[in-house]
């Protein structure tokens, strides 16, 4: 048998216009024969193109060779996801290698776009984390197929995030919105760092740090970032937050469901007790009297801190009504008022006790006290449960003069969660139905609810997404922060509303 030279021809093929394959092609792969001597090795610009061999599946990837193949013509297609179809005809000769090599980008068909509007207009954009110099509405040209995330920012509106994928020779949309922050802005589980929705508890310092009650533990907000105490990462005693109090040396008190806890200096240290038979578990309420005592309210009795040292009031050593102390006030003489969770209120002059229920006060909205703070004019305001089972309907009362009075709020709530007294002797009542305000002096009385700011008829539009508020505080700026119930927190800035 002669020595025959084999000559191998390559054929390099360079395709500048493809066409997308109509016909579906089978991606169950041929069964590789034995190797031939008439081969095509397939190549593509990118690489990992999925090769098909006359509409059925190869299960080979470019760069590769096809080695089993007959003399005779071939449909060789690939496949890229996000890139249109490519399809070449070569014609495989015995003993000859021919060489496919298809640089998908020097099609313009290749690429695509992603045209973006917004609202508001005139948003700066950034392109997969980098500055692009464009504002919308705008069309990004020219780009590969693949993931692009566009971004958009705006003065004074939460920044806006959308992904999208392109495909070749096609145009995709998205159009971002943007929250106008310039007087509303709302935090919660989805745009920030909070652990739960379900604002328990707020307190701001005299620096602007806010201090943030939830049932997955107690955040501390600088104003640039979130960062959240719980039993996981800290001495916390309970994740359910019912209380903060933040005391004159700057130390933050937490009052949980299970026991009480001092932040101070980064660092949470667990409160203990040891009172025989007694085992303290719901802290209710926490106060500092003007003697620089502490005072709080648990559902064992009244613990009060003086010189280092713990002392328990209850219905064992007092004349309380009920060892469940639910809220604590103090008036200008130091006087405290002690509402409990089903026996009233008590007013302990620092000898003895008063007690004020439903039994020997006429009409009084009920017994179980959830709130109660005392404003400039040493006028106690309480915050009476609502209890079907027990006849009460609940509602706000103020005492004067020896008599207590029943306050109807503008939106007719009686399901008062908090009641806040700020230096400006303004009355902040959280309710279910909305957040009310009782003006220093005037009296005059304002709601903020999810459709409007103002004296009934409204002044300002809302921007609140619930009316289901827990408690509010205002802030050493002036801005007004609602803590909801199961919608985050939210901040009014500035307090825009007619006085």
């Amino acid at each position: 048998m002669k020595n025959v030279t084999k000559n191998i021809l390559l054929l390099f093929v360079s395709i500048t216009l493809f066409y997308s394959c109509e016909k579906e092609v089978s991606r169950s792969p041929i069964e590789a024969p034995p190797p031939t001597d008439a081969n095509i090795l397939v190549e593509s610009s990118p690489s990992g193109a999925e090769i098909f061999v006359n509409g059925r599946a190869t299960g080979q990837y470019t760069p590769d060779s096809l080695t089993w193949l007959d003399e005779g013509g071939y449909n060789i297609s690939l496949k890229i996801e996000n890139f249109f179809d490519t399809t070449v005809s070569v014609f495989a000769v015995k003993g000859t290698t021919k060489k496919v090599f298809v640089d998908y980008w020097l099609s313009p068909r290749v690429y695509g776009k992603i045209q973006v509007t917004s609202k508001p207009s005139g948003v700066r954009l950034f392109l997969d984390g980098s500055v692009t110099g464009a504002v919308t509405p705008f069309t990004f040209y020219g780009l590969i197929p693949k993931k692009y995330t566009v971004r958009g920012e705006y003065e004074e509106h939460r920044h806006a995030v959308d992904s999208v994928v392109v495909k070749s020779n096609t145009t995709q949309r998205i159009n971002l919105t943007l929250v106008d922050t310039s007087l509303w802005v709302s935090y919660d589980v989805l745009n920030s760092d909070l652990p739960n929705d379900f604002i328990t508890a707020l307190e701001i310092e005299d620096s602007g740090t806010k201090w943030i009650g939830t049932s997955e533990g107690i955040t501390r907000y600088d104003d640039v970032e979130f960062v959240t105490f719980n039993t996981g990462n800290s001495n916390l005693p309970n994740n359910s937050i019912n209380c903060i109090e933040i005391g004159p040396d700057g130390r933050v008190w937490i009052g949980t469901l299970f026991g009480l806890a001092i932040y101070d200096n980064g660092v949470i240290e667990n409160v203990t007790f040891n009172f025989p038979g007694v085992n303290i578990g719901v802290i209710s309420d926490i106060k500092f009297h003007q003697d620089g005592r502490v005072w709080v309210g648990t559902e064992f009795g009244l613990l009060i801190l003086d010189n280092g040292e713990w002392e328990l009031i209850d219905r064992n050593n007092s004349r309380i009504s009920d060892s469940f102390v639910s809220a604590i006030g103090f008036n200008a003489f130091g006087a405290a008022w002690l509402g409990t969770t089903s026996y009233g209120i008590n007013y302990f002059d620092g000898v003895g006790y008063t007690v004020y229920h439903k039994y020997n006060v006429e009409d009084l909205p009920g017994n179980g006290i959830s709130s109660i703070d005392v404003d400039q004019d040493d006028i106690p305001y309480f915050a009476h449960t609502q209890n079907t089972f027990r006849g009460d309907r609940g509602g706000l009362t103020k005492y004067v003069n020896g008599e207590f009075i029943e306050i109807s709020l503008v939106r007719h709530s009686v399901e008062i969660r908090d009641i806040w007294v700020d230096r400006n002797n303004d009355k902040w009542i959280s309710t279910g139905n909305g957040l009310e305000l009782i003006k220093g002096g005037t009296n005059r009385q304002y709601a903020y609810t999810d459709l409007y700011v103002g004296e009934y008829e409204g002044i300002i539009t809302s921007q609140l997404n619930t009316m289901d508020i827990n408690v509010a505080r205002l802030g050493n700026n002036n801005d007004l922060w609602f803590g909801t119930n199961g919608r985050g927190i939210t901040k009014l800035k500035q307090r825009k509303i007619n006085k």
